[in-house]
């Protein structure tokens, strides 16, 4: 569910940045001239450049559509509050606090991530470890399984074999790594 999530993400990015050519730059009056899909387009791209959430609001007919413009703009922002306007479908709002732990390297952040789902505060504390690098965030894992693979992915990542140790269930995968 997790991988289908961020590819989900990554197509939605990936078709607007197909159309960014011809929209970079428009001013807001411009956008207004567009057609409807390069209209909501066009006002996403604005509130990502601006940094300005309120446009997200015009960038969309379906909720989906203005949560993932308040996403952007939260990475961008390094903002839990833009997160804070993503609907109450957890799912999207989680994925919001995520990607700002990551950008702000605050695993304190994943507190607000929800306990169920795919996107929990485990993979919350394992993200930030990974782009972090600190093994200390592993702790905060709450999960066995998933603790065990934070520590065998930041054993590969570091190059630090001496962390396969503490990979538990996952210490036999790891050590094959440094084979």
């Amino acid at each position: 569910m997790r991988r289908w999530l961020l590819v989900a993400v990554l197509v939605i990015l990936v078709s607007g940045c197909a159309q960014q050519t011809n929209l970079s730059g428009k001013t807001i009056a411009e956008c207004e001239k567009l057609a409807e899909q390069q209209k909501y387009d066009c006002y996403r791209l604005n509130a990502l450049q601006k940094g300005d959430e309120t446009l997200c609001q015009l960038s969309g007919k379906t909720v989906g559509e203005k949560d993932y413009c308040y996403i952007d703009v939260a990475k961008k922002k390094q903002s839990i509050d833009v997160c804070k306007l993503v609907s109450e479908e957890a799912t999207r709002k989680d994925y919001c606090y995520i990607q700002v732990a990551i950008q702000k390297n605050d695993e304190s952040i994943c507190e607000i991530v929800s306990k169920t789902g795919d996107l929990n505060k485990d993979v919350c504390y394992m993200d930030v470890a990974a782009t972090k690098q600190d093994e200390n965030i592993c702790e905060k894992v709450a999960t066995s399984k998933d603790k065990d693979i934070c520590y065998g992915k930041l054993a590969v990542m570091k190059n630090d074999v001496t962390l396969c140790e503490k990979a538990g269930t996952q210490r036999e995968s790891c050590l094959a790594s440094f084979k």
